[in-house]
């Protein structure tokens, strides 16, 4: 089995991750979601929440995401419905929609509101 320690070339590989969030409020995520890109995707989310209304995630641009990055996701998730809200997610790109059919989270995060 070849690791990323195997292949120094292999961090070259990574694409950082970014959170933003437009001015009508819409989030995009790039990149490779993991522990390292908490901290911006609770920033961006947190930032939104403080606006009323619904939440839309544009993730077609992430790369990777880990099992940390979709505990958080669920985490605001739940937070949208105490709060009568809901938290779209929005194009998840081909890496993001095999974990989330692994995991069978498509009728928790995925939809086709935007």
């Amino acid at each position: 089995m070849t690791t990323v320690l195997d292949r120094p070339d292999a961090i070259a590989d990574v694409v950082p991750f970014t959170a933003t969030m437009n001015p009508e409020g819409d989030i995009r995520l790039d990149g490779e979601l993991d522990i390292g890109g908490l901290d911006a995707l609770r920033a961006v989310l947190d930032q939104a929440f403080l606006e009323p209304g619904d939440v839309a995630i544009d993730a077609a641009g992430l790369s990777f995401i880990d099992s940390r990055a979709i505990a958080e996701l669920l985490r605001f998730q739940l937070l949208a419905a105490t709060q009568n809200r809901e938290l779209y997610l929005l194009r998840p790109s081909p890496a993001l929609a095999r974990v989330i059919d692994i995991l069978d989270l498509g009728h928790v995060l995925v939809s086709s509101a935007g």
